[in-house]
């Protein structure tokens, strides 16, 4: 059976369970492969996934936990530099916990990665003299950079800023040093795609994937909308009024579609969830039709979108801006970015997009500067 209609099938079973009690649900999950049922988490909206977790544990107890691959700290480091090594795992073991407690999920090497590093760093240092962080200056690290170029992927963010927050001796008078005059940190903004080249990528998706991973791609390179929200996007969130216009709210205002892709959009939830409009109002909110249809979205966004989800949805808030939608709580409400990242798109811009001067005073200062006038 296709992977499409399996998925289609589980979730009409899943419905049917449901009408009859949370008993009946247990039941029939029980019936059902254990990998299926964590699949089936992926696929239901994000409101009911924490229900159907705890109905998939009751059936087949609890999620199994990779085994997490802990590198062993050398004993023969210097006891100081040993121990924020130790401090720093212990940090990253709390935070993993948390992480579970909550319901996500890790790779068995979500540890060793940032330890390693660590590991590594104190080896290096401690063969430079070190013994012990305090001691640890610009020189040391730019020496390490040096002697590993590729020192600044893994934990090395991660641990340097572990350092720093555990400084017993560090300033905390005054302003930071990041907020005073002429110590701004430089505000880099992401890359962005010309909308053509953005047009290219969609229309092949579309001819590799097909219409409904196009959708997906259309709503992250031309909505400005996250590959994860665009996956829960349920019906609730779409809108076909009495002339057959189709619209989308994909923050908090509503968007009409363009004609175009519209009927894609029709025939896409159709085929995901049939007679979609005649469902209640309360219960659209329950159905989020890309999931169905399409692989989870990490999966999507490896094999369809190659890594590119990103700068596809900084593209379309780029593009939005270029159309003169400046205002920030426009974009904020419409595409749902954020403010920090709309203040990152506005430096691709050559003009203070908030300080516009009247263009009768540009035209009479522009007109002093070419000696048109002697006023």
């Amino acid at each position: 059976m296709p992977r499409d209609l399996s998925r289609i099938v589980l979730l009409r079973d899943l419905g049917l369970a449901s009408e009859k009690g949370e008993a009946e649900i247990i039941r029939w999950l029980r019936t059902r492969p254990h990998d299926e049922c964590l699949a089936l988490i992926r696929c239901v909206p994000l409101d009911f996934v924490q229900s159907l977790t705890n109905w998939v544990e009751a059936a087949h107890g609890p999620r199994p936990l990779p085994e997490l691959i802990v590198p062993k700290i050398p004993e023969d480091l210097p006891p100081s530099l040993r121990d924020g090594v130790s401090r720093f795992q212990a940090r990253i073991t709390g935070r993993y916990k948390q992480l579970i407690a909550k319901g996500h999920s890790r790779s068995s090497d979500y540890l060793s990665r940032p330890l390693f590093t660590a590991i590594r760093m104190a080896r290096f240092f401690a063969h430079r003299g070190l013994t012990q962080w305090d001691a640890l200056r610009k020189r040391d690290l730019v020496a390490y950079l040096e002697a590993y170029p590729g020192g600044k992927r893994g934990g090395f963010p991660a641990f340097i800023k572990f350092l720093e927050d555990n400084r017993p001796f560090k300033e905390t008078r005054g302003r930071p040093v990041g907020n005073r005059p002429g110590g701004r940190k430089h505000v880099v903004p992401p890359s962005v795609l010309p909308p053509k080249q953005v047009d290219e990528i969609l229309n092949q998706v579309r001819a590799e994937s097909g219409d409904a991973a196009f959708l997906a791609a259309w709503l992250v390179g031309k909505m400005g909308m996250t590959l994860n929200a665009a996956f829960k996007l349920t019906l609730d969130r779409f809108s076909l009024n009495d002339d057959g216009r189709l619209a989308i709210r994909p923050a908090r205002l509503w968007v009409a579609i363009p004609k175009s892709t519209a009927e894609t959009w029709l025939r896409v939830l159709e085929q995901a969830i049939p007679n979609w409009t005649d469902l209640p109002e309360e219960k659209r909110s329950h159905w989020a039709p890309l999931p169905i249809l399409l692989c989870d979205p990490e999966t999507f966004a490896t094999k369809v979108l190659k890594r590119q989800s990103r700068i596809l949805r900084a593209s379309a808030i780029y593009a939005a801006m270029l159309k003169g939608r400046l205002d920030r709580v426009t974009i904020h409400q419409t595409m749902g970015v954020s403010m920090p990242t709309i203040a990152k798109m506005e430096v691709l811009f050559s003009i203070d997009l908030h300080r516009k001067l009247d263009p009768d005073i540009v035209a009479a200062r522009n007109a002093r500067i070419r000696g048109d006038t002697n006023d």
